[in-house]
């Protein structure tokens, strides 16, 4: 099983580069199908968590901006 190292994997950007290489692996049948199944899930969950997370930061800041005005 290839250990290829994918990165930091911190913004939507880099999560979706590694989505695309799972699936050019799976379909090239250089990796096992339900091996791609499992880190696409765990990639789109992960897109999930970081867009969340911005949100939260960037709702935060526009609190702090109204608090202070």
């Amino acid at each position: 099983m290839p250990g290829k190292h994918i990165g930091n994997l911190q913004s939507v950007k880099e999560v979706t580069c590694e989505y695309r290489r799972v699936y050019r692996e799976a379909r090239n049948e250089k990796m096992d199908m339900k091996r791609a199944k499992g880190l696409a899930w765990m990639l789109k969950e992960l897109s999930h968590m970081i867009r969340v997370h911005d949100l939260e930061e960037r709702l935060e800041a526009l609190e702090n901006a109204a608090n202070n005005e």
